[in-house]
């Protein structure tokens, strides 16, 4: 049997044009919470935006902001989000991106090695906005295993 890892993508549209004063805040913590991802046990890779296949599917949406990263284990990629400085970003969200009308996040298993594409996340979101959470794509509250 593989050994899988979990990844998770998440999009979201910020309100105003990265050089706006407005989301300033936003943009100068980026490479902390980044940096602070990477040194993060449990962490495996993330998405870093000029060097990994499906980059067309954003390119005409400069306000659009996407993480993807592969994770160990929900418990580690759990630490990170709800329990370290993550959430000095989390609770200012409503400031700086405008209020999704559907899910923007989405987690599923990968074996361990692989490396989601731009494109494969936003398939998986599509498929959690088309099917509620499976295993193809799901969310926190509703988990699965690996296959």
């Amino acid at each position: 049997m593989a050994d899988y890892h979990l990844a998770q993508f998440n999009v979201a549209k910020t309100k105003y044009d990265v050089d706006d004063p407005r989301i300033a805040d936003f943009i100068e913590k980026l490479d902390e919470i980044n940096n602070l991802a990477d040194q993060t046990p449990g962490f495996v890779w993330r998405w870093i935006g000029d060097r990994d296949g499906g980059k067309e599917a954003i390119e005409d949406q400069p306000r659009l902001q996407i993480n993807i990263s592969v994770w160990e284990s929900l418990k580690a990629l759990h630490s990170f989000v709800f329990r370290s400085d993550h959430t000095q970003v989390m609770v200012r969200k409503e400031e700086w991106f405008e209020t999704p009308d559907k899910p923007i996040f989405c987690l599923w298993w990968v074996e361990a090695g692989h490396r989601p594409t731009v494109t494969e996340a936003f398939d998986r979101l599509e498929c959690l906005h088309k099917h509620c959470p499976t295993e193809a794509a799901f969310i926190w509250s509703k988990r699965f295993p690996p296959a």
